[in-house]
């Protein structure tokens, strides 16, 4: 008498010799490997990026070097007058005109005006030199009378200032330039405000943002970090997501 057959697992193979069970487990492991790999992937890409912004402020740094060793060891990163404002890029791409003349007078210090942009954020190069686009770059401070490398503008408003580098204390803990947000043009922008919900500093980087420091070397620092800082700090600005963060928690 022929015994009779039992069900078996294996008897439930495909055409390739797996089981279903099997399949299964190979479908969810190329799927847990597809997640894992976009992550990966996207970390690199982060990284990639940041490190293209650490490329361009240095450049950018460089050029203020150049700007400085043609005028006295003195650069400057805004100016104002009634009517007429000239960011920190012009000086240094030739843009001043002769309101503005006290700079670069035409000299170009910076070949790449796009390295005065973050590759990580909106406009993510330099778009053109007009006049309302051409400050959607990293941002600077107002210096201020507490600053005693800021000298007053004789002519301009009371924050347009002029930095000397020879009378700075610490050129290593200087900020110059640092990755920027306006949230009401949602894109960076030339000035960061202290305390300012429409404009401040930009944590786009893994929560780091980027800064250019006076003695040349840059270094991504997070909000901590910038409010731990003993000119210029900040305790405010916005996270990867756009969003007003502050360590006061306000």
């Amino acid at each position: 008498m022929k015994p009779r057959s039992s069900f078996r697992p294996s008897d439930l193979r495909s055409e390739q010799g797996l089981t279903l069970i099997e399949l299964l487990v190979v479908v969810a492991l190329i799927g847990v490997l597809a997640i894992l790999g976009q992550v990966a992937l996207g970390k690199a890409r982060s990284m990639s990026v940041s490190v293209r912004c650490v490329q361009n402020l240095r450049m950018v740094g460089g050029a203020f070097q150049a700007f400085a060793s043609d005028h006295r060891q003195e650069v400057y990163l805004y100016t104002e007058q009634v009517g007429s404002v000239t960011q920190w890029l012009r000086y240094l791409i030739g843009m001043t005109d002769g309101a503005h003349g006290r700079g670069s007078k035409g000299s170009i210090y910076l070949d790449n005006p796009s390295a005065a942009v973050c590759p990580g954020f909106a406009p993510r190069q330099f778009v053109g030199k007009a006049v309302d686009i051409v400050g959607y770059t990293y941002g600077n401070t107002s210096r201020d009378e507490k600053d005693p490398a800021a000298s007053p503008i004789p002519g301009c408003k009371s924050f347009s200032r002029l930095i000397r580098l020879t009378k700075m204390e610490s050129p290593s803990t200087y900020w110059l330039v640092a990755d920027s947000y306006s949230n009401v043009l949602n894109r960076q922008f030339y000035a960061i405000g202290e305390n300012n919900p429409e404009r401040g500093l930009h944590f786009r980087h893994g929560g780091r943002a980027n800064a250019l420091f006076a003695d040349g070397h840059v270094a991504g620092l997070t909000l901590k970090e910038f409010s731990e800082l003993s000119l210029y700090s900040r305790s405010t600005g916005f996270d990867g997501n756009n969003q007003f963060i502050s360590l006061s928690g306000r």
